[in-house]
């Protein structure tokens, strides 16, 4: 089993055999609450980088760093792209 943890602004994995039921605590972000099985609020919504190609941020990135290799290789680039979609529709997550 893998599980997700969250803490403060970082996201970390680890293995384990049991899975530990824990208060849900809303301060935690709703996407991961629901992946844990919680009972959440509202059904997340996350985005696919692909959803964003239509907007016009992206596309100027896209003009500066043409090649895919270049924008998922130059971390601030990729944070960027990431980024995008989250910024304009206040998504839950990103992929």
């Amino acid at each position: 089993v893998v599980s997700i943890q969250w803490s403060g602004q970082s996201l970390q994995r680890r293995r384990s055999h049991t899975i530990a039921m824990s208060t849900s605590n809303v301060d935690e972000p709703l996407l991961l609450r629901a992946a844990r099985g919680e009972t959440v609020e509202r059904t997340p919504v996350w985005m696919m980088r692909q959803a964003g190609r239509h907007m016009k941020v992206y596309r100027d990135l896209v003009a500066k760093y043409p090649t895919f290799r270049d924008r998922s290789e130059t971390p601030e680039v990729a944070l960027e792209i990431s980024l995008q979609p989250y910024k304009a529709y206040g998504v839950d997550g990103v992929i």
